[in-house]
């Protein structure tokens, strides 16, 4: 059994009187710790023996607890992976406004780009109405001509 997947259950069940071996077992066994393997009882009382022995847990009338060493490593680590998560989250709101913000500069841009080409297109609609009154001066049509200038074209009918 690795002392890891113990440490983390421990930590975990965060029980004021401390944790049982049974608890320790069933937490190993539902969350499949590192380690994880299909475990006795015996596997475990003598992992815990071996990290008592060392002075990683305290043994409280048969209950364990994290040495206050271990206990503060583990929070610190806790702490970390939080303000990891944290600036994750940052980075990713950031990259998300500044998507947006892209996305709004683009869209002004063809709004804007769209607004040219209709006064690009109202102008050359003009210089074509004003080219064909041009013409009419230049060479009158002749009578009983109807001319009719338009923005697309410029036609003459003649009446019956």
């Amino acid at each position: 059994m690795e002392e890891g997947g113990i440490i983390e259950a421990i930590y975990a069940l965060d029980e004021k009187s401390g944790s049982s071996s049974s608890d320790i077992m069933k937490y190993i066994e539902l969350k499949k710790l590192p380690g994880y393997r299909k475990i006795s009882s015996t596997t475990i009382n003598s992992t815990l023996a071996s990290m008592l022995k060392r002075e990683k847990l305290i043994a409280v009338s048969g209950r364990y607890k994290l040495t206050p060493q271990i206990k503060e490593l583990k929070d610190h680590e806790k702490a970390e992976e939080k303000a990891a998560r944290e600036k994750e989250k940052a980075a990713k709101a950031k990259q998300k406004e500044e998507k947006d913000a892209a996305k709004a500069a683009e869209k002004a841009a063809k709004e804007s780009t769209k607004e040219r080409e209709k006064e690009v297109s109202k102008e050359g609609a003009k210089e074509k109405v004003e080219e064909a009154k041009k013409m009419a001066a230049i060479d009158p049509p002749r009578p009983g001509t109807v001319v009719k200038a338009s923005t697309d074209y410029v036609t003459t009918k003649v009446d019956e």
